[in-house]
């Protein structure tokens, strides 16, 4: 079974043609092209973002899958203010287990947030 996260992120773009730039820019690396297939509105001309969001996952470092999307993220650059920002969050299985980070000039201005809830199927 092995340790699990949940894991979601956003890159958002200041606008369309930014975006679809951004897009035929990050297809032309191989390992980058597949993390975009595994996103959401990479093709989608009215969202001005893309998301991604995985659950029950083994995200560690060095899994291919996992760095793929890791260095995809990297990529963006905050010292290069092109409209291109992300955020990404990770939830491990424990209480303190989580990740916050952001990426571009602007990435935590993104709404993404990291809520812990209880939930059970019995009555409280």
């Amino acid at each position: 079974m092995g340790y699990r996260s949940e894991v979601a992120y956003v890159i958002t773009f200041k606008d369309i043609p930014t975006k679809q730039k951004w897009v035929a820019l990050t297809k032309l690396n191989e390992k980058f092209n597949k993390a975009l297939k595994e996103c959401n509105h990479v093709d989608n001309l009215e969202k001005d973002y893309i998301s991604a969001h995985f659950q029950d996952v083994k995200w560690y470092d060095g899994y291919e899958d996992v760095d793929m999307h890791m260095h995809m993220l990297d990529s963006i650059s905050e010292d290069e203010p092109d409209g291109v920002n992300a955020r990404f969050i990770r939830i491990g299985e424990s209480s303190d287990d989580a990740q916050d980070d952001a990426y571009g000039e602007d990435g935590y201005t993104i709404d993404l947030y990291l809520s812990r809830v209880i939930d059970t199927e019995y009555e409280l």
